[in-house]
């Protein structure tokens, strides 16, 4: 295929494609394939070309384009948000889009909470949907052991609530909805689809394009998201684990022994024996700390959305100092739809649910580190994008530097860690040996970790405070 004719150019040659399988609904020549790096995204030259595509192949194209969530021809989150929330919603942030209300919370019920993610409050809306009247099916991330799928993680459709506590915890780890797509296409019914916020704009971006899609998926629920990991984060932990055999299936956010809830627990079963090992508190292992951002993908790093502004409810932890000591976790959640406001509400009066407001500003503060990556960070990296002639998608940020000299070291080391963390888990795999990783990441880290050490100055000022206050 020439050039110029392929789909979605820009996104795949600079390795924004995040795997979605949103152009697929259009073009049924799209594989989503593993790459290099440990991520799934669009293959448009290994499908299978149809004369039915061939015959509306610029239609198709157009499509693609116009669906892909990282596209320069696709809506942004603000346009979209208008399209669908705005006659539902009363209220409006730049950093939680539009929305009704803002709780926190969790479920009363220790075993659903324990098992879930953050508060259980995803999973809990999740049963009352397919358990009412409102939707026929549930697509949702499951273990990929659970349904016979090589992957660590998939999606999977649920018809009833007991197929529900398969649910993952936290799955960091790369997943498409290309399966769930094509499912909804050819089986009529009405849908809910948990998904990150880029998925959630994708799943947007096909609704305004397609009836089938906007009429069958009716609820989507959005998770808070700091960035898509690559596959070789769970590989990088499981091998710090000395795991004899292959790796069956992984769990990031094991309860059992955490006192606080960011104490995440790592745990392995082997395919061999399918013996479980760990939990180990993610802390304890060499390079898995979120805010370091290795193996993160580089579409992240151009996605302005913290919190899922385009779901009908969103939900994320709540790492405030007066939740994260609860080990259990916490769930906030933002409502953009009157049903989930009633569902909440009477799941408080039954007692199924420790609920109640707070504030969007807290919400916000919650996640003040993403937001910071994803506005100011943002706008930094497409200044060096654009002072470079580099294409990038897009944005409601607009490109700049004005932001201080310390804070662009940092961002400069968070896009050299992403990118030499995959060279030197390459370069690790290929001589066996862990110790390779860790010897070429652990300088960067210490480097990346010194720019946030006070001043020598700004310890002697805190020492004078500590004095004579």
């Amino acid at each position: 295929m020439a050039e110029g004719q392929f789909p979605l150019v820009d996104v795949l040659k600079n390795g924004l494609c995040i795997g979605c399988g949103a152009c697929f609904a259009f073009d049924k020549r799209v594989a989503v394939v593993w790459n290099d790096q440990g991520f799934l995204e669009a293959n448009f030259l290994e499908a299978k070309f149809g004369e039915e595509v061939e015959k509306n192949h610029a239609i198709f194209l157009e499509l693609c384009r116009k669906v892909c969530p990282f596209s320069g021809n696709a809506a942004n989150e603000d346009e979209l948000g208008n399209e669908f929330f705005s006659s539902k919603c009363s209220r409006h942030s730049p950093e939680l889009g539009w929305f009704i209300k803002t709780y926190v919370g969790a479920v009363v019920d220790p075993t659903l909470r324990r098992q879930s993610s953050s508060g259980g409050i995803g999973r809990w809306l999740l049963q009352k949907l397919i358990s009412g009247t409102y939707v026929d099916a549930c697509a949702h991330v499951i273990p990929g052991a659970v349904v016979g799928d090589d992957n660590l993680f998939c999606y999977h459709v649920s018809h009833d609530a007991g197929e529900l506590t398969h649910s993952a915890q936290s799955a960091y780890y790369p997943v498409t909805l290309k399966s769930v797509l094509e499912l909804i296409e050819q089986e009529p019914g009405r849908y809910a689809v948990t998904a990150l916020p880029c998925f959630v704009k994708a799943i947007r971006l096909l609704q305004l394009q397609s009836e089938t899609f906007r009429e069958r998926i009716r609820y989507v629920i959005g998770l808070f998201c700091g960035h898509l990991k690559s596959r070789f984060y769970a590989e990088m932990l499981a091998w710090q684990m000395n795991v004899p055999g292959t790796v069956k299936a992984v769990t990031f956010r094991d309860k059992s022994r955490a006192i606080k809830a960011n104490e995440k627990g790592f745990v392995v079963w082997t395919a061999e024996d399918n013996k479980q090992h760990g939990p180990r508190t993610i802390s304890d292992l060499f390079g898995a700390s979120y805010n370091l951002g290795l193996f993160q993908h580089k579409a992240c790093d151009y996605c302005d959305d913290v919190v899922a502004e385009l779901a009908d409810v969103s939900i994320g932890d709540a790492w405030l100092p007066e939740y994260i000591s609860d080990p259990l976790g916490t769930s906030l959640v933002v409502v953009r739809d009157p049903l989930f406001v009633d569902m909440l509400e009477e799941g408080r009066a039954r007692g199924e649910l420790w609920i109640e407001p707070i504030s969007p500003l807290k919400v916000v503060e919650s996640q003040s580190g993403g937001f910071r990556h994803r506005r100011e960070g943002l706008a930094y990296r497409l200044y060096l994008n654009e002072s470079s002639g580099i294409w990038y998608p897009p944005k409601r940020i607009r490109p700049s530097a004005a932001i201080p000299r310390l804070r662009r070291k940092i961002y400069l080391m968070r896009l050299l860690l992403r990118e030499e963390s995959f060279n030197a888990f390459r370069k690790a795999k290929m001589s066996g040996e862990f110790e390779v990783f860790r010897a070429k990441m652990q300088p960067l880290i210490n480097r990346y970790i010194s720019l946030y050490r006070p001043s020598l100055l700004e310890r002697i000022l805190r020492k004078l405070r500590s004095i004579f206050l």
